[in-house]
């Protein structure tokens, strides 16, 4: 599955039914399957990259900000290149 075509809900929703599912593999037979244990951790990859991304996101507006509506803009460099 193709976790980045999900928006933010479902994602959360996969997340918590994979940890739902790894805690009763732990409960039932002592220990999560490797797969389960393989799929939380794709969906935890998937989560920290748009909280990073969010934190990139909110980081630049608030520099903007800073800069106000003038003429003066902080240089690319203070963002990393990216828009």
């Amino acid at each position: 599955m193709e976790l980045a075509l999900l928006g933010d809900p479902e994602l959360l929703a996969l997340y918590g039914r994979a940890m739902r599912q790894l805690e009763r593999e732990s409960i039932q037979f002592g220990a999560a399957e490797p797969e389960t244990e393989f799929r939380l951790e794709e969906l935890r990859v998937e989560l920290d990259r748009r909280d990073s991304r969010d934190a990139l996101k909110a980081s630049k507006r608030r520099i903007r900000c800073l800069y106000g509506e003038t003429e003066s803009q902080p240089p690319d460099s203070l963002y990393g290149g990216d828009s």
